[in-house]
Formats: C-alpha cells, sequence, structure tokens
C-alpha cells in the first residue's frame, strides 16, 4: 500500500462535524439584572439625564426584558403630570394615543427623598419580547411627559438629577 503523508495539511486541522453528528445543545432560561443610571452616560452627546443612551457588555439570544425598578428626579413637573412613560426604541411595543410606540407609562409615587419619584412596580409590565432578540448591548432612554414632550431632568452629573433604572433580562443559555 503507498500512504503518503501531506506536509501541508494544518497540525491544528479540525475534521468537519456534519449535522446529524452533533450532540442536540439544550438551552435554559437565564435571568440577569441591568442597572442603568443616566450618570454613566455621555455627557459630551447626552446633556440631560432623561434622554440618553447607554451602552453595557452584551446580552445573548434575549427573550423577556423587565424593568423592575426606577427612580427619577422630581423635577420638570412629573410629579404634577401623575405618571411618565418611558421611551426605549430597542424595546418598545406599546401604542400611544398619537399612534406612537413607548416600552411602557408608569404611575410615579413619593419616594422617601422629595427630590426624586418611584416608578410604581404593581404597574410596570414585563416586556415579552415578539422573537428572540439576538444581541442586546445598549438602551436609549427617553423619559416624556403625558404630551410626549421629553421630560428635562437638567444637565451634568449631579446626582439629584440622575434617573436610575433596574431591568430584568432573559435570555437562553447552553445547558450542558
Amino acid at each position: 500500500m503507498n500512504t503518503k503523508i501531506n506536509p501541508n495539511i494544518d497540525a491544528a486541522y479540525e475534521p468537519i462535524v456534519f449535522p446529524q453528528q452533533q450532540q442536540q445543545i439544550k438551552y435554559k432560561r437565564e435571568k440577569k439584572l441591568l442597572f442603568v443610571s443616566s450618570i454613566h452616560r455621555d455627557i459630551e452627546y447626552y446633556s440631560n439625564p432623561g434622554d440618553f443612551k447607554i451602552k453595557f457588555d452584551t446580552y445573548r439570544d434575549v427573550t423577556n426584558v423587565k424593568l423592575i425598578d426606577g427612580i427619577i428626579p422630581n423635577m420638570d413637573g412629573v410629579v404634577d403630570d401623575g405618571i411618565v412613560m418611558l421611551y426605549i426604541p430597542e424595546l418598545n411595543y406599546m401604542k400611544t394615543s398619537n399612534g406612537n410606540t413607548i416600552f411602557d407609562s408608569m404611575v410615579l409615587k413619593s419616594h422617601p427623598s422629595s427630590n426624586f419619584l418611584k416608578l410604581d412596580i404593581p404597574v410596570i409590565k414585563s416586556f415579552e419580547l415578539p422573537q428572540v432578540k439576538s444581541k442586546l448591548d445598549s438602551l436609549s432612554i427617553t423619559f416624556m411627559h403625558p404630551d410626549e414632550r421629553t421630560v428635562d431632568f437638567g444637565t451634568g452629573t449631579n446626582s439629584k438629577n440622575q434617573t436610575y433604572l433596574t431591568f430584568e433580562i432573559t435570555s437562553y443559555v447552553p445547558s450542558y
């Protein structure tokens, strides 16, 4: 038998695995918390803590996003509105009376500090994505009055005019 060894083959060569040879990968749902504060925004581009974009480590295969806590400054007459609308283009799903879409509208309640208002958690809903989002690595967040004007929380990084949100992100992860 005449056998030749080809010296041009890479020693790290991986054999081709055909689909029928692959093991079925099982997935499980994993929940993680994402804390978003407007203090971490890029102030050069987003001066208003009520209208900003924030980047974070990538979440993959996201199936559900739930806002579980939120605190906003008691500024620009939001307390008189009684509610605030949260616009997040990456997650918007509710229609407003004007036909625009928003993430949610939330009732405001008092906070131990009169400088802030708390988002009423029992009213906050979970958002099941219509299809799995392959990646989520940023959120563009805008707080709006009921008439859809952007809420003005001032400028800068003073802790008294920052917004604080906590999301629960559910995603699929391999279960080996």
